[in-house]
């Protein structure tokens, strides 16, 4: 690992070891935290004096007192209860802070020769043998995590806005392994910037949502060595393993380090086999799960369970209506594709399957990606003008050549459909068109409709022109382009624009606003069910379920009413949000609620009365 010294701290220095304070998100410090705990447990209560206080030793102390020998404080308010849980994991976090501090230690007094000092830290660049089962003995642990350990504490010394986190329990110890791993490829110099543009986005986040906060942010800081090492490890690691789970009984049979359009495919054949499995009912009431496995084992065997169904009397094999799957027809919120429409079950789209139910981009017959993905990318990347990461629904930021090698492979299918995406310097969506086409040309079968008809919209999320709405346009040479079409007005904005994609093929974009502070209802539909481009436009702008810590996509969650409709309740951007199934029974159970408080925020309010705020998801810009 190239070693060099990280911007604003010396090579003897220890960034855990500098004075501690408050992080973003988690206000406070450790000086009078007995004096606000005068209160009694009613200082951990959502927004009092000890609420979101930073760890420490002090704290300890107090919850200790608090919670009782038993841990029962039967004095104490569900609301106060939780602030003294999150309390106690903040101590965890603190306890394994100074964990890693000490392995630090044991790093500097151990070095392996000829490395001593090199590092941030005063670490040696390496230690010595043999340091692993130290600590293993010591802690009971195997080898291997001990040496697990040491890495991260290694690492932790070149990050030390994500060291400083750990130490105040701002994030656990699990969530700075994280970053720790995440960041290991890169400079000392690159980490120290990864980890400085992390430091503000974590608090609050579970650990999925910071894999997929670091992994953008790594890509962004090293585009170029993110695609080589993807490249590297499609030929290093690429194997497929089979081994038997000894406490069933039972085999499994993985691939490792697949090329992800390739194994895109991959998942979606197998998704599209079970999918017409279940249409043609040959495994009457087979969960998705049974059905995804018989067609994976089917599709490695070459055969085809629908050729063993009873043959009717006339002596043919009985056929499905149709088969579903790749360009199967419109799923039940008006996207094509063999997602689950917005039923919030996972059936037809089950986790682990294809990613994000949204229209596909390729048409299955080997002219372009043959796979139902929602792949987002920056414009100015599609563009070749900028190198930021783009994003795959439901497998997170992949590097800026994938991304512009997988939009090519779209782009030569005819059956691929287009959105455009305008965000603000936060990434939330400010404005949103869907794609039709300008003219028809030979062999071209993608379905015309409405610049807003959702069922003509899906990959290329960014920025018209250089990154703002008051552009007006660009376009690289023999490549994709993104023009403003009418003369009317300035130029820029929420007007009409023409997106060309190469080969000769241009759409026509009509780009409208979203609304994410104030709502003039534009959108909004007379009754209870939305319409077809107010549910697109709600998945576009929150692109996850609502409640804080769950990632599951918007197109395979409810649509649902904050205030319900019986209540008076608007079918509307600034009333309305996704919420998977399991989270939307949670909502309507007893004292829980959520409130609207601007149209992309999502506010849930629990029985306890504790709050948590959700925001609109945060697109690649």
């Amino acid at each position: 690992m190239p070693q060099e010294p990280v911007s604003g701290h010396g090579r003897d220095e220890d960034p855990s070891a500098a004075p501690r304070g408050p992080v973003p998100g988690f206000p406070g410090g450790s000086a009078g935290v007995a004096a606000r705990a005068a209160g009694g447990y009613a200082a951990f209560e959502q927004g009092c004096a000890l609420d979101g206080e930073i760890a420490s030793a002090v704290m300890g102390v107090v919850l200790d007192e608090l919670a009782g020998p038993h841990r029962r404080p039967a004095g104490a308010s569900d609301d106060a209860v939780l602030g003294m849980l999150g309390g106690f994991d903040k101590l965890s976090a603190w306890c394994e802070a100074g964990k890693l501090g000490l392995i630090r230690e044991l790093i500097r007094r151990h070095p392996q020769p000829g490395l001593e000092g090199r590092g941030p830290g005063g670490l040696p660049g390496a230690w010595a043998r043999g340091l692993a089962q130290q600590i293993s003995a010591e802690l009971a642990i195997s080898a291997r995590a001990a040496g697990k350990l040491l890495d991260t504490a290694h690492a932790l010394a070149r990050l030390p806005e994500t060291a400083h986190a750990l130490d105040t329990g701002a994030i656990s110890g699990h969530k700075a392994s994280i970053i720790a791993e995440a960041t290991g490829p890169l400079t000392d110099t690159q980490a120290a910037e990864a980890d400085r543009r992390a430091a503000p986005k974590l608090a609050g986040k579970a650990p999925g949502e910071v894999r997929e906060i670091i992994h953008r942010i790594v890509i962004a800081v090293d585009p170029d060595g993110a695609r080589r090492r993807r490249e590297q490890a499609q030929r290093e690691h690429a194997r497929v393993e089979f081994w038997q789970d000894a406490a069933n009984g039972t085999a499994n049979l993985a691939g490792f380090a697949l090329p992800t359009d390739e194994g895109l495919m991959c998942n979606q054949a197998i998704q599209d086999r079970a999918l017409a499995y279940k249409k043609a009912r040959v495994f009457p009431g087979h969960p998705m799960d049974l059905l995804r496995i018989r067609a994976y084992i089917d599709l490695l065997l070459g055969r085809d369970a629908r050729d063993a169904m009873t043959a009717p009397a006339d002596g043919r094999r009985a056929q499905p209506d149709a088969e579903a799957g790749n360009g199967g027809g419109q799923s039940e919120d008006g996207n094509s594709g063999s997602g689950n429409g917005g039923s919030g079950t996972g059936e037809d789209d089950p986790a682990g399957g294809a990613p994000a139910g949204g229209a596909p981009v390729g048409n299955g017959t080997g002219s372009g990606l043959a796979a139902n993905v929602n792949l987002t990318i920056p414009l100015a990347t599609l563009l070749g003008l900028a190198d930021r990461p783009g994003h795959l629904a439901g497998l997170g930021a992949i590097d800026p050549a994938l991304a512009r090698d997988m939009a090519t492979a779209a782009a030569a299918s005819n059956r691929s459909t287009w959105c455009v995406t305008v965000t603000n310097d936060q990434g939330h969506a400010i404005g949103h068109g869907c794609a039709r086409p300008a003219r028809r040309t030979s062999g071209t079968t993608s379905k015309r409709g409405d610049p807003g008809d959702p069922g003509t919209g899906r990959p290329g999320t960014g920025r018209p022109g250089t990154g703002d709405p008051g552009t007006g346009g660009t376009r690289t040479r023999d490549g994709p382009a993104f023009t403003q079409r009418d003369g009317h007005g300035p130029p820029g904005g929420y007007r009409t624009w023409t997106l060309s994609t190469g080969g000769g093929k241009e759409f026509t974009v009509g780009l409208g606003p979203i609304p994410l502070t104030e709502c003039d209802h534009r959108y909004e539909s007379a009754g209870y069910h939305p319409s077809g481009l107010l549910r697109h436009l709600v998945q576009i702008r929150n692109g996850t379920c609502t409640f804080p810590p769950c990632r599951r996509p918007a197109r395979q969650c409810d649509f649902e009413h904050a205030t319900p409709y019986h209540r008076g309740g608007r079918t509307d951007l600034c009333n309305c949000g996704p919420r998977c199934r399991c989270d939307h029974q949670v909502k309507q159970s007893e004292g829980w609620s959520v409130t609207q408080t601007l149209p992309g925020w999502h506010e849930w309010r629990t029985p306890s009365g504790r709050r948590y705020v959700n925001g609109p998801t945060e697109h690649p810009v």
